[in-house]
């Protein structure tokens, strides 16, 4: 099944994080939504992906 398709749509995803993993988190995103610089991270080797921020230095 493609997502792409008119109408269809994935479900929102979900990621439980401790509370000492969602501090880190969002320290590491800076002023970036903390979804934005998730997806900048699992998508760095995309072009797209990389004019979304800064990836993660730490």
């Amino acid at each position: 099944m493609s997502y792409g398709q008119r109408g269809k749509r994935a479900a929102p995803f979900s990621l439980r994080l401790s509370f000492e993993e969602r501090t880190k988190v969002e320290a590491n995103a800076g002023n970036m939504p903390v979804a934005a610089y998730i997806k900048s991270l699992l998508f760095a080797d995309d072009e797209d992906q990389r004019a979304i921020g800064t990836p993660f230095v730490g």
